[in-house]
């Protein structure tokens, strides 16, 4: 099974001064997008999944520019599992891509599966408007069980936006409120591989047999190497994965600069995060 990962593209007609002023700064990810989207030779893979945060909180204008890229970009007869992010908007995304909307769940959740060979696609949606770190809420965590005991001879793959843990760098972690629980969840049902985004880096994480792979984003890269300071940059990238039984292989793929653009404070970063989620996930102005 050959697919490819592509995440965070946060694409938007219009950035103004959101997201701290760091958008206008970058160069276009709607070019970016693009650009990846043409550098790939679809012939080559059985489906692509945009890992999540396809648009930066924005509208159904933002929703209809992204499908626009995709549709103009990538050939109608590929397969693509659509993941829904802590940027995105779950109603304004039902509204362009409205064949999705037999998946959608109580409050706008978006979560489903389909069989493909021998393998199981499971895609789950961490994206809680009130939280940025995200959740697999209970409901979601039930299917997920049912889900995974109805696999048999399939092997179960999993796709959600945020990655269940993962360390930045010491002191630093990404991991969803109960990721104990999704963890022993899956480990009780032997699911080796998790695919994710959000970080903005690419990266493996592994708890015991589970590998998280962390795909980069398409819009911007985030840098932690200096000490308080988050540095963004053009530099962007997506995965390329061959996955067959016990075997798996991951290609990554840069493009763009990556001299920095802009330099912020982590904690200035960190509280503007937690202040537009106490919003209820509006709109950043």
């Amino acid at each position: 099974m050959k697919f490819v990962q592509i995440s965070d593209c946060h694409i938007m007609k219009e950035y103004g001064d959101r997201f701290l002023g760091i958008m206008k700064k970058l160069d276009s990810p709607a070019q970016k997008l693009e650009k990846v989207l043409k550098s790939i030779n679809w012939q080559a893979y059985d489906f692509v999944v945009f890992n999540g945060d396809m648009i930066h909180d924005g509208d159904i204008e933002d929703y209809l520019l992204f499908k626009e890229l995709v549709e103009k970009n990538i050939p109608k007869d590929l397969d693509i599992l659509y993941v829904l992010g802590n940027h995105d908007k779950k109603e304004e995304f039902f509204e362009v891509f409205p064949k999705y909307k037999r998946f959608r769940k109580d409050e706008g959740f978006l979560y489903y599966s389909k069989d493909f060979d021998n393998y199981r696609l499971i895609v789950l949606d961490s994206a809680d408007p009130d939280l940025h770190e995200g959740i697999v809420g209970q409901d979601q965590m039930n299917w997920l069980e049912e889900e995974l005991k109805a696999c048999k001879d399939l092997e179960p793959v999993i796709f959600l936006h945020h990655p269940i843990r993962f360390t930045y760098q010491k002191g630093l972690e990404s991991e969803l409120v109960n990721y104990k629980n999704l963890i022993d969840l899956l480990n009780n049902y032997q699911v080796k591989y998790v695919f994710a985004g959000h970080t903005h880096k690419n990266a493996l994480a592994y708890d015991g047999r589970l590998v998280q792979v962390i795909g980069d984003s398409t819009s911007f890269s985030i840098d932690l190497n200096e000490k308080d300071f988050i540095r963004i940059s053009n530099k962007v990238g997506y995965n390329r994965i061959d996955l067959n039984n016990d075997y798996i292989s991951i290609e990554h793929e840069n493009f763009g600069d990556e001299n920095i653009s802009a330099r912020i404070e982590i904690k200035e970063f960190i509280d503007y995060l937690y202040k537009k989620n106490k919003q209820g996930g509006k709109k950043d102005e």
